[in-house]
Parts: structure tokens; C-alpha cells; sequence
């Protein structure tokens, strides 16, 4: 049997231990849409605008590769989707249970507090909820940027925070925000993938 070097054995054991990170994001909880799946755990689904319908697997229905990835401190781009996982659909998942199965109505005090969280989170969660996120930061960057800031501002308040900013990059936020579709998600999301 061949020996590894100390360094070989510790990257395979750190790789075999290493915590997966979630990569497939539902953005419609999969209880929920397990709800209205056929026995085979399929769910009938229409893209709009153009009525294209579709059957898939409800494990593979409103899913997002690395939709709610975030670079954190701790080094755990998941925790978003983690958070929500564990902490409102998995309490709003177990108050879907209780009603379907006739137990404990009328909700209590924490069931309701589940639910309203999960209608909450629904509401702000999704791809249209990014864009119109999105535009509403770019409209913010336009207020601040017109009101006196000018480019060399923008610089002095990156440096505040702790953030160098070249003349190069400071001319392209600027660019970013003069523009009429200013930084919106989409331009993040390209910047994100290079």
C-alpha cells in the first residue's frame, strides 16, 4: 500500500469531511409544492409569459443554482439558504402538517408566528423580488450619487468603509449609475459570475 505524505492525507481528509454546500435553492419551499405533486412526487408547471407547461419533479421546481449564496466571514455561502431552511419552512413545514392532518386547530401563537414568517420570506424570496430589489438600490445610488457625491465621493466613502478604490473602478460605477438601467441585479449577477 503506498504511504501519503502527511499534507496528501490531511487535504483528503479535510475534502471527505468537508460540508457540502446547497447549491440547488428552491425558491417555493419543496413541502409546498410537494402539497400539489402527483403520487410520483411530479407538479405541473407553466412558464409565463409564454404558457410553456411543463412536469418535473418537485425537487427540481423553482430551483436556483446558488440563488442565495452569499461570500460570508464565517466562509459558509450557503448559510441564507441554510437560515431559511431550518428556520422558517422547517417550523412553517410542520404547521402545514398539523393542518393537514386536522391537529391543532386553530393555531397557537408560535404556528401563526411560523406561517406569517414563511407568507413573509414568500413574498421577498423570489427572482422578481431580486429585480425589483435591485432597482430600488439603483435608484438610491442615483439619489446619493446626484446629491453633491460626484465620483470623488464615491471613492471617499468606498475608503470610509475600508474598500480602495481605483480611478478605473470609480469611473465605472459612476458609468453604472449615470446610466438609465443603473446597477441592477443583473449587472451583479454578471459581475458575480467572471
Amino acid at each position: 500500500m503506498r504511504k501519503l505524505s502527511f499534507d496528501i492525507a490531511a487535504l483528503a481528509l479535510s475534502i471527505l469531511w468537508m460540508p457540502q454546500i446547497a447549491r440547488r435553492h428552491h425558491t417555493v419551499p419543496k413541502f409546498y409544492l410537494n402539497g400539489f405533486a402527483n403520487h410520483g412526487g411530479r407538479i405541473g408547471l407553466v412558464r409565463l409569459p409564454c404558457d410553456v407547461r411543463t412536469v418535473q419533479p418537485t425537487k427540481d421546481a423553482s430551483v436556483i443554482k446558488n440563488f442565495y449564496n452569499i461570500d460570508t466571514a464565517t466562509g459558509q455561502p450557503d448559510a441564507v439558504e441554510t437560515f431559511i431552511s431550518e428556520q422558517i419552512e422547517g417550523p412553517a413545514a410542520r404547521v402545514f402538517e398539523k393542518i393537514r392532518n386536522r391537529d391543532g386547530w386553530p393555531l397557537d401563537a408560535r404556528d401563526r408566528e411560523a406561517l406569517a414568517a414563511l407568507v413573509a420570506f414568500q413574498h421577498m424570496r423570489g427572482p422578481d423580488s431580486r429585480h425589483r430589489l435591485g432597482q430600488i438600490a439603483t435608484a438610491i445610488g442615483r439619489v446619493a450619487a446626484s446629491i453633491d457625491r460626484g465620483r470623488d465621493n464615491l471613492r471617499a466613502d468606498a475608503r470610509a468603509r475600508g474598500v480602495e478604490v481605483s480611478d478605473a473602478q470609480a469611473d465605472e460605477m459612476w458609468t453604472f449609475f449615470a446610466q438609465p438601467d443603473g446597477l441592477s441585479a443583473a449587472t451583479i449577477s454578471e459581475a458575480q459570475s467572471e
